[in-house]
């Protein structure tokens, strides 16, 4: 262990984080491709409604890219709003097609647009696991919600909501947003390989807000597509983009202070650490549990520049929990040399990491 380069052991580390997500996603495609060709084979392609798979597909893309990340792949919008109107309204087979355009449109959109997004750009081959990663769960959850609402007698294409479709709606409505959160917690859990009760807490109540509440807008949307005039609907249409602006500044706003604070309560808290007079080892250790409240991290290095001697020592290696040890290295070997003589933080980004479809 000790002869192995920092760089190389974080590519390791990322390569065992991320295998199992690369696996999910590649799943979760095979799956869509599946359900996608067995529906539209069950329809003749010039019956399809393609102007609303147009206007539905534009509507979905516009919001996924205006959904806010919360974490690693999965972001929290309004864009299940236009899933489950495009169902309601056309059918899971048109419903199909448009979310399956949607999202690859939306993912060419964050690689065209990624600095007015602030969003890392993409390789071609992450945003196309990435775009099917959330059509597919976009659509196998309110295809199957859909089955249930079909089989409590719910109304097929949705023209006017009536009492005796309540029962049915709210069946949809709720199965929708647990498939959709089970989903998320699960791709949640697999990139952090814990349990991490806080975060899927915080993750369940952005997907209350997002998803939940305003999913009754889709019922909306679907009957005035219907009864109402194309103008009326894309009046309808921009109010929900515009909100779902909103939503995605205000998110960002206050993950901004959430993190200044989060980063003052540190600086603190080392400074209580450092008044207290600790052994080096001891304070080192007290740090790494301090950054791993602000990040988390399975590997955590504390490295020492001797400019006498040109070389770096490491008198803290923590990885998984467990206690390393490194020999000293020259200045010229290694990430650490690196950030020395570049003189700022590196944001280490590996060809695994970048193929996931996550960022």
């Amino acid at each position: 262990m000790s002869s192995m380069s920092f760089s190389g052991l974080i590519n390791r580390v990322r390569l065992i984080n991320r295998s199992s997500l690369v696996k999910l996603n590649m799943g979760m495609g095979v799956l869509l491709l599946i359900v996608a060709l067995i529906l539209v084979l069950q329809h003749n392609m010039l019956d399809l409604d393609w102007p609303a798979i147009a206007i539905y597909g534009l509507f979905y893309s516009a919001m996924l890219l205006l959904a806010y990340r919360l974490y690693s792949g999965i972001y929290a919008g309004f864009s299940q709003i236009v899933v489950t109107a495009a169902y309601l309204s056309v059918g899971s087979a048109s419903m199909t097609i448009a979310v399956i355009g949607g999202a690859l449109l939306a993912e060419l959109g964050r690689i065209l647009l990624h600095k007015p997004l602030n969003a890392p750009r993409n390789t071609l081959k992450s945003a196309i696991i990435l775009a099917l990663f959330n059509a597919a769960s976009a659509i196998v959850s309110v295809t199957l919600a859909g089955e249930i609402y079909s089989a409590l007698g719910g109304a097929m294409p949705l023209i006017a909501v009536h009492t005796r479709n309540t029962a049915s709606l709210v069946a949809f409505y709720l199965t929708v947003f647990v498939l959709r959160t089970a989903i998320f917690t699960n791709v949640l859990v697999l990139a952090q390989r814990t349990v991490d009760r806080q975060r899927i807490g915080r993750l369940i109540r952005q997907l209350v807000i997002s998803e939940l509440l305003p999913l009754p807008m889709s019922f909306l949307l679907s009957v005035i597509f219907h009864s109402l005039t194309l103008i009326t609907f894309f009046t309808v249409v921009s109010a929900v983009i515009l909100i779902a602006m909103l939503y995605r500044f205000s998110q960002i706003s206050r993950a901004t202070l959430a993190q200044r604070v989060a980063e003052l309560d540190l600086i603190n808290a080392f400074g209580r650490s450092l008044a207290a007079d600790l052994p080096v080892d001891e304070l080192l250790e007290g740090l790494h549990h301090l950054v791993t409240r602000l990040v988390k991290n399975e590997m955590f290095v504390v490295a020492l520049y001797n400019s006498g001697q040109q070389l770096i020592s490491f008198p803290y290696i923590s990885h998984e929990g467990k206690r390393l040890t490194w020999t000293p290295r020259t200045l010229n070997k290694g990430l650490s040399g690196y950030i020395i003589n570049a003189r700022h933080a590196q944001r280490r980004c590996t060809r695994t990491s970048r193929t996931t479809g996550y960022h």
